[in-house]
């Protein structure tokens, strides 16, 4: 539980980085994905608060949501759509770890020197 807490506390720091990116950014190029990541960041933190919290753990929740899901018009679609954004946004993450294409990331906002 405690390696629980310190993911979330680690993901809203990971949010503010981002969130104080987004806001000295001097291009809207680079101000958009970091605020997509902030709200990224800061909803798998939400997620992390909310299982660390015991909100929803029951089975029952996830059978009732994925059936509500599944009943309406086009649910399946709608589930099959989310089900490949997830996938598609894990393989880019696989694709830029495997590259090392998120050095790029780094050269652009190095560490401030002391």
């Amino acid at each position: 539980m405690i390696v629980l807490w310190v993911v979330i506390v680690g993901l809203v720091l990971l949010a503010l980085w981002q969130g104080s990116v987004a806001i000295s950014a001097n291009k809207t190029t680079d101000r958009l994905p970091a605020a997509g990541r902030t709200v990224v960041h800061l909803v798998v933190a939400g997620v992390g608060l909310a299982i660390a919290l015991g909100w929803g753990t029951s089975s029952d929740t996830e059978e009732e949501a994925a059936s509500t899901a599944l009943s309406l018009p086009g649910g399946v679609f709608i589930v099959g759509a989310v089900g490949l954004v997830i996938i598609t946004i894990a393989g880019y993450h696989i694709y830029s770890g495997i590259s090392a294409r998120f050095l790029k990331h780094l050269d652009r906002h190095p560490p401030a020197r002391s």
